[in-house]
C-alpha cells in the first residue's frame, strides 16, 4: 500500500507475480498455502476472499460474513467468520475451514451461544478458543479434521486463548482472573490422545508482549 492504493504480489522464490492492483479494490491478508495464495479484496460491491492456484484466481463473496482472521497451516485454511448473532443486532466469530481447490467454506464449530476464535491449523487438526456461554471463561478445542471429532482440552475454570499448533500437538496461553487473588497465567501441552501437560507457570510476569510460535512446542 502506498496509503491511497494497495496491491498484492506473488513473489515464488524466482519472479514475482502482481496479483491484484486494481486502484478501486483494497487488498489485504495474504496467506500462502502449499499450493495456493489467498487474500482479500474490498470494493464498493462488497468483500471477496480471492485464492490464486499458479495459473488463475478465482473469488467468492463473503460480504455477508466479515473474514476476521486468516491462519495456514499443514491441513490446510482456516478463517475467523463474524456472522449475524442470535439475538437481534448482536454479532458472534464462528470458526471456518476454506478449501481452495473447491471454494467452499464450511463450519467447523457453528454455535449461536459463543465466540470461536484464534484459530490454528496442525496436522491434520484444527484448534481454536471458545468462550463459555457465561462470556467469563474461555476454552481450547480441538477438532480432528480426518475423523469429524472435537474434543475440549482446557480447564473451563480458566481463561484460555491464543492457541498454536505444531504437528499435532497445541499450546495455548490460560488465565485465571483473580479467583486466588491475583492473576495467574501458565502455557497449557496437548500431546494427544487424551494426554496433557501443564507446563510453565508465568505468573507475576509482564505477559503484554508474549506471542506463541507453533514451530517447535519444546
Amino acid at each position: 500500500s502506498n496509503g491511497s492504493n494497495s496491491s498484492v504480489h506473488f513473489h515464488n522464490g524466482t519472479t514475482t507475480v502482481t496479483l491484484g492492483s486494481d486502484p478501486l479494490i483494497t487488498y489485504y491478508k495474504p496467506r500462502v498455502t502449499a499450493t495456493h495464495v489467498v487474500w482479500l479484496e474490498a470494493s464498493t460491491s462488497g468483500v471477496s476472499l480471492a485464492c490464486y492456484n499458479g495459473s488463475s484466481t478465482a473469488r467468492i463473496d463473503v460480504t455477508a460474513s466479515q473474514v476476521g482472521d486468516i491462519q495456514v497451516g499443514p491441513s490446510g485454511v482456516a478463517l475467523t467468520l463474524t456472522r449475524s448473532g442470535v439475538s437481534p443486532g448482536s454479532s458472534q466469530l464462528d470458526t471456518c475451514m476454506f478449501d481452495p481447490a473447491t471454494m467452499t467454506i464450511s463450519d467447523m464449530a457453528h454455535s449461536n451461544q459463543v465466540h470461536e476464535q484464534y484459530p490454528a491449523v496442525g496436522d491434520g487438526i484444527l484448534v481454536w478458543a471458545e468462550d463459555a456461554t457465561s462470556g467469563t471463561d474461555a476454552f481450547i478445542k480441538v477438532r480432528d479434521l480426518t475423523s469429524g471429532t472435537t474434543d475440549e482440552i482446557s480447564e473451563l475454570v480458566w481463561h484460555d486463548e491464543l492457541p498454536q499448533a505444531s504437528g499435532r500437538n497445541v499450546v495455548w496461553r490460560g488465565y485465571d482472573f483473580g479467583r486466588t487473588g491475583e492473576i495467574e497465567a501458565f502455557i497449557g501441552y496437548w500431546l494427544g490422545s487424551g494426554a496433557m501437560l501443564a507446563g510453565v507457570d508465568l505468573s507475576g510476569e509482564d505477559l503484554s508482549g508474549l506471542v506463541f510460535s507453533g514451530a517447535d512446542l519444546r
